[in-house]
């Protein structure tokens, strides 16, 4: 009697985790060692066509495209050398349609630790490829309208720009000047926008950076001589420690934010950059201006928000954009002059 109850409790037990393996939505199997399927469940059996008794000690890269059966049995090995592995493969269905599914593995061992197989899930990601496919499509057609508009729109302004030194040659007028800031603000938006449809968020290799020194090459690049802005490094030079950063990007988040300060603070403006080397670790660029209202704070770094008629409404965005692709986080508050601070942390100190 008592093992007959035993018997009855292991059934219950065995039909039990069988309903539940079988009401997962996702691929569940089980393989020995050799990578021969021991056990799966419905969702299995009915995506690849088989039945229980066709599939159980089936070799489990069959079940998938021949130019994808090396990789998947490297997967396997993966699996039950190193304890865990992960790959996106086409299951085969009964039909031959193929359908992308991310597959995990994980290391099966008895209570002795002698490896016996490995156990692992396969979740179907059509629909994420095909987000992804789109999302690449969408970035390809941006990329080739903004191709497009910069060709079209750099060809006029050249002319603008080539005819307008030649009459400011030998005449003198506000009505000129207002039209060199006027083409200098449309030259502004078409590289903010190649900018932007090219770069977006990815970044390159990181490398040591010096803030300081990083600083003034941007200030030289955005200010102009014959103006009193100025530029005070406040980062112990000395000692200062080196950051991690994508230099071209950096650079690129360095202009857009002097820029923005001349933009909105004026040409006779003050700013400061310092080190922030505390447990977050960042910097901080500030000024003298009028500052920044706290409502409007987190507007700034919206595409298309500007106070200044001469902004292109994009360099703040892209600020953001620069320093959410490397990890860091970015706040605007109040300078201790007054006016508006930036201030960008997380960022990886090289000691």
């Amino acid at each position: 009697m008592h093992s007959l109850k035993i018997r009855d409790e292991l059934r219950a037990e065995r039909t039990f985790i069988d309903q539940a393996l079988d009401s997962l939505t996702d691929i569940f199997y089980v393989l020995d060692s050799a990578g021969k399927i021991q056990r799966c469940n419905e969702q299995f059996a009915t995506v690849s066509g088989h039945t229980d008794e066709q599939i159980t000690n089936l070799d489990a890269s069959s079940l998938f495209p021949e130019d994808e059966r090396d990789a998947v049995a490297e997967a396997i090995e993966e699996a039950l050398t190193t304890g865990h592995s992960t790959i996106e493969a086409d299951f085969l269905t009964g039909s031959g349609k193929r359908i992308p599914h991310e597959f995990t593995g994980d290391r099966l061992t008895d209570q002795d630790g002698n490896l016996i197989g490995l156990v692992g899930t396969g979740r179907n990601i059509s629909e994420r490829k095909k987000r992804e496919r789109e999302l690449q499509d969408q970035k390809e057609q941006l990329e080739q309208f903004a191709a497009t508009v910069s060709h079209d729109l750099r060809n006029p302004l050249n002319v603008i720009r080539g005819r307008l030194d030649l009459v400011q040659e030998t005449h003198s007028s506000d009505h000129l000047a207002v039209i060199e800031t006027a083409t200098e603000r449309m030259e502004r938006i078409v590289e903010d926008l190649l900018w932007l449809a090219r770069e977006q968020r990815e970044i390159g290799s990181l490398e040591p950076v010096a803030i300081e020194a990083a600083a003034e090459a941007a200030w030289q690049l955005v200010s102009d001589p014959a103006d009193e802005a100025e530029l005070h490094c406040d980062c112990e030079a000395d000692t200062q420690p080196l950051i991690k950063a994508d230099t071209d990007q950096f650079q690129h988040l360095l202009e857009n934010l002097f820029r923005n300060t001349i933009n909105h603070a004026g040409l006779d403006v003050t700013v400061v950059v310092g080190g922030i080397f505390d447990d977050t670790n960042g910097f901080y660029i500030e000024d003298d201006g009028p500052g920044i209202p706290v409502e409007d704070r987190e507007k700034v770094f919206e595409a298309g928000y500007s106070t200044s008629e001469s902004g292109t409404g994009l360099g703040l965005n892209i600020v953001r954009r620069v320093a959410d692709a490397h990890g860091w986080d970015i706040r605007v508050t109040e300078s201790s002059m007054g006016g508006t601070r930036f201030e960008i942390t997380g960022l990886e100190i090289i000691e």
